[in-house]
């Protein structure tokens, strides 16, 4: 997944999300900063190809597993299991319980600490399993 290395799988072979995600991330969520939000305008970001060129992100590019230790050295490869995966099980498994407040509450837990200003969720039933499926396809991305 990392994005800075210009053999196997760095130089323009940009890794993206889609507009829909990007857009569900709201502007004062830390998530965001993990996706480049303009395509070669001002805030554009540069990779090294490793090759003395760098290349310009085009939007969506996934900024998230960038590690900057120099050109073959894949650290931002080593994908972790995130302690985030299991707020998000649990915030389903007690919405899909009908427990919507207890899910609320922990899906509301899990946003303040990527987002200051994040609001409870007053979603109940099926849209809060769909409001909390869409933050799994956030916070988890790549």
């Amino acid at each position: 997944m990392s994005q800075i290395n210009a053999r196997y799988s760095g130089w323009n072979h940009f890794k993206t999300t889609n507009s829909n995600l990007f857009d569900f991330i709201l502007t004062t969520d830390s998530r965001r900063s993990w996706f480049a939000d303009d395509e070669y305008g001002p805030g554009k970001v540069f990779f090294p190809d490793g090759c003395g060129h760098y290349n310009v992100t085009p939007k969506y590019t996934s900024l998230k597993f960038v590690a900057h230790p120099g050109p073959g050295v894949f650290i931002g490869d080593y994908i972790y299991l995130k302690n985030t995966e299991f707020y998000l099980t649990k915030a389903e498994a007690l919405a899909r319980q009908g427990k919507d407040g207890e899910a609320q509450q922990v899906l509301f837990d899990l946003n303040t600490n990527r987002d200051s200003s994040h609001t409870k969720s007053a979603n109940t039933g099926q849209t809060l399993i769909d409001e909390i499926l869409m933050y799994r396809r956030v916070e988890l991305w790549g």
